[in-house]
């Protein structure tokens, strides 16, 4: 090592020169916990000496700042390179050979890394074959980020995976501050591809930027939710095991929980239609019709429903139709007749699928 190497000792400066020595102390810390090493050579991790400044400081072992005493919210260590550096300086960089870690930070109930900047990336994390950014919390968050106006976590991956959720692999969307409504966006600008939660729990999806944009609802409280199909099968069957006609201006709860068999009505199937679920397919078939009449059906809440279902005559009495219809909260749907006098029918119900 060349000999024109100027040795500093870094030593505790009076208050009004604080910032400086703490800039200059952790300058020489970048890449690892911050030791006191002295000279250009080489130091061992329990050496005494001073940080050489502008120079290679090389260590044989770990490391430790630790304070002597009882020290106030006051950082440990302090890097800042606001003042007399480049606009594109970096504050802390640590490079990691191989497959090591290049930062491991760990807190008992604080912050084990934070970073803040008023135009750029508050923490930027990068690795050419693993991880560009890893936190962890055994009860908490293990990644946290915060924006005022920019995007609080940016993820990018050129050939793998942005953004991955591992462990139980849930995602919460918990705010709604950006949107205090129900219903999708009215102002604002948006980007194609976000998505967000309003406040009556529905979920939109922005299919073409704007002000506000152009949006998409993809489920909530007040929606069918997704359409599972499943293989045509009975739930109800009026003539079984005894026949029970249907007369005009009656009404009749049907459960679609269970599929029965067709020819005893035991039920075969349970919970063909699941709980939780909103509304299901269904093939309604009337089976020897008297006279002119129709059937309408609804949730199992309902006390009327005035839209036909099906119809028949006296000379079409066996015919069948299908529809969708909400149920209730016990997976039952009402069904009423009507007419006039004489009307009276039997009638079969098929479950073709559900919404949940």
């Amino acid at each position: 090592m060349d000999e024109d190497i100027e040795t500093v000792e870094i030593v505790e400066p009076e208050t009004s020169g604080r910032r400086n020595f703490l800039r200059f102390a952790a300058t020489a810390a970048v890449g690892a916990a911050v030791a006191a090493i002295s000279t250009a050579e080489p130091a061992s991790a329990t050496g005494t000496a001073a940080v050489v400044q502008n120079s290679t400081n090389q260590v044989d072992g770990a490391t430790y700042i630790v304070p002597t005493s009882l020290m106030d919210a006051s950082p440990m260590l302090w890097v800042d390179a606001t003042a007399n550096a480049n606009s594109t300086a970096s504050a802390i960089r640590v490079q990691a050979k191989g497959s090591g870690t290049g930062l491991t930070a760990i807190a008992n109930d604080g912050y084990a890394v934070t970073g803040s900047s008023t135009n750029n990336t508050g923490v930027r994390g990068s690795s050419t074959f693993g991880t560009g950014l890893y936190g962890f919390s055994d009860s908490y968050r293990g990644v946290a980020g915060y924006a005022a106006g920019g995007v609080a976590v940016y993820a990018q991956s050129d050939y793998g995976i942005d953004l991955e959720v591992g462990g139980t692999g849930r995602l919460l969307l918990s705010g709604t501050a950006g949107h205090a409504a129900a219903g999708p966006p009215t102002n604002g600008l948006h980007a194609t591809g976000e998505i967000l939660r309003d406040t009556a729990g529905t979920f939109w999806a922005c299919v073409a930027g704007g002000t506000p944009g152009t949006w998409r609802s993809l489920g909530g409280v007040s929606t069918a939710g997704q359409l599972h199909v499943i293989n045509p099968t009975r739930v109800y069957d009026s003539r079984i095991p005894t026949p029970v006609p249907f007369n005009d201006s009656q009404s009749r709860l049907v459960s679609v929980a269970d599929g029965i068999n067709p020819g005893t009505g035991a039920v075969v199937t349970p919970n063909v239609v699941p709980a939780g679920a909103i509304a299901v397919a269904y093939n309604l078939t009337i089976a020897g019709g008297t006279g002119t009449g129709f059937l309408s059906i609804a949730d199992g809440t309902q006390t009327s429903s005035s839209a036909s279902a099906i119809n028949w005559t006296p000379t079409s009495n066996t015919i069948a139709n299908g529809g969708v219809v909400p149920v209730d909260a016990t997976r039952s749907v009402k069904v009423f007749c009507g007419g006039g006098a004489g009307v009276s029918c039997n009638f079969i119900l098929d479950i073709t699928g559900y919404y949940l």
